[in-house]
């Protein structure tokens, strides 16, 4: 059987799911397991991937893999099954409240929460890149900046912002004492405390010092040079949402005013 892609998964797979099912296969799941989610553009590859580098015995499969292995039955390929740690991204999925409602309590869920200046401009323009490249394979021309401007990509950004965030904000109410929400945005700035932190929370010994970070650490500044009118947009109508998830995280941290202290 063929490995999904994301269009065949997104067009034909997921309105056939019923809501609440897509973990289902995990019930029977003898590898330990941590699942990552959060919006897309929000860190979570490079949160899986350092996450699963600081974990004994982890294997951190690529997300298309996760979802071929929770939707089309097949399998990962682990040398030591009974003693591996399955460490799965599942941003793919990061809406379907129920379904990690539904997860067995001894599962960890670790959400990542991403100012939404940074996460908006990144979908932007993650777009751009896909329009260029289907460009340049169908010998067509695309002007790549002409992307940043249509209001329309901008929208559809700010509603995906939106509704991971309320999700996000569900899966912690859902399952309070088996979800972490981190801040990929204080997080960077000291990745070995919140490591540590997660030790207790994991059940695990986590190693707070990974020899490589395959990540620039430096807080982002591209979304720095947004149009105006799309900065206050997303001010307007996603601002208030990070406010929420900050404080589901550190209730005693402030909320951020505007993209520009980020």
């Amino acid at each position: 059987m063929p490995l999904l892609d994301w269009i065949h998964v997104y067009g034909q797979i997921f309105p056939t799911m019923p809501a609440g099912t897509f973990f289902d296969r995990l019930r029977t799941e003898t590898a330990r397991l941590v699942l990552v989610t959060g919006c897309q553009r929000s860190g979570t590859t490079w949160f899986t991937k350092l996450l699963g580098s600081c974990l004994h015995g982890a294997v951190v499969p690529k997300e298309l893999e996760v979802c071929n292995y929770l939707i089309n039955n097949l399998d990962f390929a682990l040398s030591d099954a009974a003693a591996s740690t399955l460490v799965l991204q599942t941003t793919f999925v990061n809406t379907e409240v129920r379904s990690y409602a539904k997860l067995a309590d001894e599962i960890p869920v670790i959400a990542i929460a991403r100012n939404p200046f940074s996460v908006c401009w990144s979908m932007v323009s993650n777009w751009g890149n896909l329009a260029l490249e289907h460009a340049r394979r169908s010998r067509t021309t695309y002007d790549a900046n002409r992307v940043r401007s249509e209001e329309e990509l901008w929208r559809m950004a700010i509603q995906l912002y939106r509704e991971s965030a309320e999700a996000t904000a569900a899966i912690v109410r859902e399952r309070p004492d088996r979800t972490r929400l981190l801040i990929y945005d204080e997080l960077i700035r000291d990745i070995p405390a919140e490591l540590a932190r997660l030790a207790g929370f994991l059940n695990r010994t986590v190693a707070t010092r990974p020899a490589a970070l395959d990540a620039d650490l430096r807080p982002a500044a591209k979304h720095l040079s947004m149009p105006t009118r799309y900065r206050q947009l997303v001010a307007e109508q996603c601002a208030s949402s990070f406010v929420r998830l900050n404080e589901m995280a550190h209730a005693d941290r402030l909320e951020i005013a505007d993209g520009r202290r980020l």
